[in-house]
């Protein structure tokens, strides 16, 4: 338990911010149906946003952690960089399991096109994999581990705004419901945490032969 109050203490604004967040979707689960969710999250779609979100949510794709993880190793941060794709791959396989246990309709199947109007042409899926948002858990795994590793505790702030902000192009591109995305954001939240302190410690010396793990 100390070790997850150490975690804390190092970005108390992300995870209090995490745990609000938590807090109000449980609430919004709970009392509201999910497709009418989903329609009052998408009340407002016009071109430029169309055009924003389809560039904004690849930020929660593998692409993007990986991206990250070979940065971190052009800069020698190979802890940092082992727990970015560690994070990655772990929660990754935890939401394929889940997708093909639980089978949960995408929005497209769950709408009738008088229902919704909204869905963006040839961005938005069909299909039977909706449970949970993958873009969303690896959203939430990266930013999570940035925040942790950042000195900056207002950073903390910053890097919340930017994996919510990715779990809501979820729903506004039409991919996935609200609680796809809220069960996405705990599973690349609780992945990132695990990682960070269960995964090894690497240092590694560029010009020597020295490989340490710890």
């Amino acid at each position: 338990m100390r070790q997850y109050r150490q975690i804390y203490s190092k970005q108390p604004i992300f995870f209090s911010a995490f745990a609000a967040f938590l807090s109000i979707s449980v609430y919004l689960i709970l009392m509201y149906p999910s497709k009418g969710m989903f329609v009052y999250l998408n009340g407002m779609h016009f071109t430029s946003l169309d055009v924003f979100f389809i560039n904004y949510t690849l930020l929660g794709d593998g692409i993007f952690s990986v991206f990250v993880f070979f940065i971190l190793l052009s800069q020698q941060q190979f802890t940092k960089g082992l727990h970015v794709i560690g994070a990655y791959i772990i929660s990754g396989v935890t939401v394929q399991v889940l997708k093909n246990a639980v089978g949960a309709p995408r929005p497209k199947l769950v709408f009738a096109p008088e229902e919704y109007a909204n869905f963006v042409q040839g961005i938005t899926l069909s299909g039977s994999n909706g449970f949970p948002s993958g873009h969303t858990t690896s959203a939430f795994a990266l930013f999570t581990l940035l925040a942790i590793y950042s000195h900056n505790k207002w950073l903390g702030a910053v890097y919340m705004f930017l994996a919510v902000t990715v779990g809501y192009s979820r729903i506004y591109l039409g991919q996935h419901f609200f609680h796809d995305v809220v069960v996405g954001s705990l599973i690349g939240t609780a992945t990132a945490v695990l990682c960070y302190l269960y995964l090894p410690q690497v240092e590694l010396r560029i010009g020597s032969y020295e490989n340490k793990l710890e």
